[in-house]
This record gives structure tokens, C-alpha cells and sequence, in this order.
């Protein structure tokens, strides 16, 4: 629900379509206990959580994430593979 908030911080109703993507990583993260090494790791690291967003955001598009960062494409990547 932080990653919505987040996301669609500008509105009111969130709709599933929006959100798709979010909900079966979410459906994913109950049942594979391994990734509380990632969300421990987005908990602790404001940047990478905010990459994450921007990236989800710009429908994973790479160029488009990377201009709104106002980073270097590959900076973008080598922050989603920290990912």
C-alpha cells in the first residue's frame, strides 16, 4: 500500500488496472519469503525506492525513467539490478 501511495499519490481511487503490476508483485512477495532481502533493502535505501517508483511510474520504460530521475540510462539499470 506504500508503493500505491506513493505511485498514485495524487489520487483519490486507485484503480486495480493501474496497479496490476504492483499486485501480482505483491501476491509474489507473500509467497517467497527470499525477497525480505529486497523490501529490507527498499526500506533502507530512499533512492532505490524512489528508482523503483519513477520506473513503475514510466510503464518500465528505461529513457523516460531515467530523464525524470534526471540520470544516466545505465545508472538506471545498474540501481534496478541493486534491485
Amino acid at each position: 500500500m506504500r508503493v500505491l501511495r506513493g505511485l498514485f499519490s495524487d489520487k483519490k481511487i486507485i484503480f486495480y488496472t493501474d496497479c496490476e503490476v504492483i499486485a501480482d508483485i505483491s501476491e509474489w512477495l507473500k509467497q517467497n519469503r527470499s525477497i525480505e532481502k529486497i523490501t529490507t533493502l527498499l526500506e533502507k535505501n530512499e533512492e532505490l525506492c524512489k528508482t523503483l517508483q519513477v520506473y513503475l511510474n514510466s510503464n518500465l520504460n528505461s529513457n523516460e525513467a531515467a530523464g525524470l530521475l534526471n540520470i544516466h540510462r545505465n545508472t538506471l539499470n545498474y540501481r534496478l539490478e541493486k534491485i
